[in-house]
């Protein structure tokens, strides 16, 4: 048998030296000496022979233990999925030596759960690589850590072993799965680029605006013959552009209430916001406009400048960094007034309105002339339900003053609405638009 060394630096692909003797043959020995020692002081052989099994083991399994150079390697079948899908953890192994077992533990968290959670035990033979494969869940957004992964080897007859050995984690990107979300063509302020939103500017598109008198330079194919021929003199169909519009998403992180069951269980009210600004922003950003994402509350955050839909998964990939937290809420009202939220913007805000600052936050930015949508993100059914009277009366005062609160944003021009998919602010659009476009008195 090799000698036996002591543990210390090794190459990270192999397995470090060193077999102690396991359980099973320690076991084995120990029944085998206390048979031989009680046959010889009482002198009866059949005694002596009841060890012997249990000796001829010991010798066969600890004269077989060798030291394993054991290879492995941790690979995934996809490192980025949506919530909901499965990917293949793979641990492959090669060992110089026979294993009659080698047992492999996955360390995984809550956000991904195996589809079979039986532990993997198996043997691995001398120069046959071998794959061990385990299917996971993605339960929940985020970036999780796969592992680590403890790989624990055992030599022939399960006599010897070696120290488990942890491969380090690799990390998943689980990306929100919202709802189907589509919203009505409105938008308060379109930009001068071309888009697909109907705007106020008189020119070449496709909606109809109204009938002037042919002017020098009109086209013949705009022409409206039946109008025409009613006045005697000819007449053309007036269009208006269409235009790009500019949409800013802010997720309000400074308060997770409600406990997340992930994707298949009750959602929190930061699951509903990254679920909803997920879906909004893949809306706006297929219809061709300009998106923005903003987080606020817990750090301020922001990625602008998307345009097209290759820039669906930056802004999924983005949103998987939203972290519940507080900053000071004087800093972010003057950054987000006056860096992210640009004057013609439509501003989306995810908020469960949880706190006076924000409100605050939010009456501000009206009142400095912003178009602002806001999106209910407390979830009804998720909080904890009241246990006693008096904690329930305290439940009702508490929603009730909820309701007070988003009357009173209502009052100051801040629409708020609850989340439930498709066409959940269209209601709310239609009258930011038209508050947009009314006029203002100004003051001379």
């Amino acid at each position: 048998m090799s000698r036996r060394r002591r543990w210390g630096r090794h190459d990270p692909d192999e397995w470090p030296a060193g077999a102690a003797p396991t359980w099973s043959f320690r076991r084995a020995a120990g029944i085998a000496m206390i048979c031989v020692v009680a046959g010889l002081a009482l002198g009866r052989a059949d005694v002596v022979a009841i060890g012997l099994p249990f000796a001829l083991y010991a010798a066969v399994a600890w004269g077989r233990a060798a030291v394993p150079r054991l290879r492995t390697s941790l690979r995934t079948s996809r490192d980025r999925l949506f919530e909901g899908e499965t990917t293949t953890a793979s641990v492959d192994l090669s060992s110089d030596v026979d294993l009659d077992a080698v047992v492999v533990t996955f360390d995984l968290p809550y956000a991904l759960t195996p589809v079979d959670p039986r532990p993997r035990i198996v043997a691995v033979r001398a120069g046959v690589p071998r794959t061990v494969d385990v299917e996971l869940q993605a339960a929940r957004w985020g970036r999780w850590p796969l592992g680590p992964v403890r790989v624990t080897p055992f030599g022939p007859h399960l006599g010897s072993g070696t120290a488990p050995r942890e491969l380090p984690a690799a990390t998943v990107a689980v990306l929100s799965t919202g709802d189907a979300f589509r919203a009505a063509d409105l938008t308060p302020q379109a930009l001068a680029t071309s888009g697909a939103h109907r705007s106020r500017r008189r020119g070449e598109g496709l909606e109809f605006h109204g009938v002037r008198p042919f002017a020098y330079g009109d086209r013949l194919r705009r022409i409206n013959w039946r109008v025409s021929a009613r006045h005697g003199d000819l007449y053309v169909n007036e269009t208006v552009t269409d235009r790009m519009a500019e949409v800013v998403v802010l997720v309000d992180s400074a308060y997770d209430a409600g406990r997340t069951g992930g994707y298949f269980g009750r959602a929190s009210s930061l699951d509903v916001s990254v679920r909803a600004a997920g879906a909004i922003a893949t809306h706006y950003l297929y219809t061709g406009d300009s998106v923005s994402l903003v987080e606020f509350g817990g750090r301020i955050r922001d990625l602008s400048g998307l345009h097209g839909r290759g820039a669906v998964t930056r802004a999924l990939d983005w949103l998987l960094d939203v972290t519940p937290g507080t900053l000071g809420w004087d800093v972010q009202a003057r950054r987000i007034g006056a860096q992210l939220l640009p004057a013609r913007a439509l501003a989306v805000v995810l908020s469960p309105l949880l706190g006076d600052r924000c409100v605050e936050l939010l009456a501000d930015l009206r009142q400095r002339g912003q178009a602002i949508v806001v999106v209910d993100t407390l979830p009804r059914d998720g909080l904890p339900a009241p246990t006693r009277f008096t904690e329930e009366i305290a439940h009702r005062i508490w929603w009730m003053e909820r309701d007070r609160t988003i009357a009173m944003l209502g009052e100051v021009g801040v629409p708020v609405v609850a989340w439930s998919g498709s066409g959940s602010i269209d209601p709310v659009l239609r009258d930011v638009v038209r508050v947009s476009r009314a006029p203002r008195l100004v003051l001379r």
